[in-house]
């Protein structure tokens, strides 16, 4: 089976991470993420009818949503909440004083278009606009980044207790690295943000460490049955040995996207995260790791 030769190829892609990394902070700073719907504040449209929809569902969706469509307007529905009585349609416009107006109107029409489908009924619909806040405020930020400072913490402590401190920071290191080159690709390519991406990116740390920890306990191995290997054969032998496993996750990955994307709806974002998300572990895992390793390798014999 023909090798690969990881040190030589690790160089142009460690160029080409960098170039994307700067690229999508730059779009990403002047422009911010591609918020979806969930994150953002905008606006929403509540229809709430005096008993449960039952049959009447389908007519009052029918009723708003030709609304919607002849007013040109962009909406996500929240499906029917509470007792099966309400419907929340929520829309991306930024909160000004001139939209907000023209949401108080366009619940005027949706209301006559739905008291127009529930004529022949004896169900009464109430429709009202407001202002909505995105669920992730800078306060949730704060947190979750928080969570994630924790949850990298108790990675190395637990790292520390199986390997040196370089080996666990190293471990650490390429975790955070992949989460930044998913940031940046997502900046790059304006991929939808939502409330998903937390545990996308949560993943791409597991599947990290996980690589790393394989790799790291293989190195040691090659370095016990073979002291006087060199440490950067050693580590290409390994990555042409995981080239199986990392190719087989990456369309492990991009064929369950294929599937959301085929479902659509709110799962196109998520699949486009998860495409984002095989994309870095391939590079993080298969090239990245090698430069990295043979440095903390080099700054381990120079402190001994």
């Amino acid at each position: 089976m023909k090798k690969f030769d990881f040190f030589k190829i690790s160089k142009i892609v460690v160029a080409v991470v960098l170039a994307i990394v700067v690229v999508g902070a730059v779009l990403t700073a002047t422009l911010g993420f591609n918020k979806g719907i969930e994150l953002s504040k905008g606006y929403e449209i509540k229809v709430e009818v005096d008993a449960n929809f039952g049959d009447n569902q389908q007519k009052i969706e029918k009723a708003v949503e030709n609304t919607f469509d002849a007013e040109k307007v962009d909406y996500k529905i929240e499906k029917v909440l509470d007792e099966g009585n309400i419907l929340i349609y929520q829309f991306k416009e930024d909160i000004t004083e001139e939209n907000t107006k023209a949401f108080d109107e366009l619940a005027v029409k949706v209301q006559t278009a739905v008291n127009k489908a529930l004529e022949s009924s004896t169900v009464e619909a109430t429709v009202t606009a407001m202002e909505r806040e995105g669920i992730f405020g800078s306060s949730s930020i704060w947190w979750t980044l928080l969570a994630f400072g924790v949850a990298m913490v108790l990675a190395f402590i637990y790292l520390l207790i199986r390997y040196n401190w370089l080996h666990s920071l190293l471990s650490v290191a390429l975790s955070i690295i992949e989460v930044i080159l998913l940031l940046s690709l997502v900046g790059l390519v304006r991929i939808p943000v939502a409330p998903s991406f937390i545990v996308v990116s949560l993943t791409g740390v597991i599947l990290s460490l996980v690589n790393s920890v394989i790799l790291i306990n293989g190195a040691k191995e090659k370095a016990k049955l073979d002291k006087k290997a060199p440490v950067e054969e050693s580590i290409n032998d390994l990555l042409n040995g995981a080239l199986v496993r990392n190719c087989a996750l990456f369309i492990g990955l991009v064929l369950t996207a294929v599937v959301l994307l085929v479902i659509g709806g709110t799962f196109t974002s998520l699949a486009l995260q998860i495409i984002g998300l095989a994309v870095a572990t391939l590079i993080v895992n298969q090239f990245v790791f090698a430069p990295c390793f043979v440095l903390v390798e080099k700054m381990k014999n120079g402190s001994k």
